[in-house]
């Protein structure tokens, strides 16, 4: 289980060099509060070697990640780097090559 819990909690990704264009990617996750929870989802694109945010921390909610998809598209090979960043530390959770059609998967509960 990935949970964000402060605004200064960020889930990055990040390609090993400059791709041919950038990966789609979609994160699905639900605000906790104590009381309530709210799903809701986000998306991105990869921006070559340059770390992107997937998802920010909340300060007034605890955020679970329940589904990260990574796609690569490309006609090349792709190096990518998910990173679990809290204030300012990085902590990487995992580097994968990716072939053209593949995708890098994690969903809450199975990895």
């Amino acid at each position: 289980m990935l949970i964000l819990m402060s605004a200064a909690d960020t889930l990055k990704v990040a390609l090993g060099d400059a791709s041919v264009s950038p990966l789609p990617c979609i994160v699905s996750f639900r605000d906790i509060d104590g009381s309530t929870y709210t799903p809701s989802r986000a998306v991105a694109v990869t921006n070559g070697s340059t770390p992107v945010n997937l998802l920010a921390g909340s300060a007034s909610y605890a955020r679970v990640v329940d589904f990260v998809s990574i796609f690569n598209g490309n006609t090349a090979n792709e190096t990518v780097t998910l990173t679990y960043d809290v204030s300012g530390t990085p902590y990487v959770l995992t580097t994968v090559t990716l072939a053209q059609g593949e995708r890098l998967e994690y969903q809450e509960g199975a990895g």
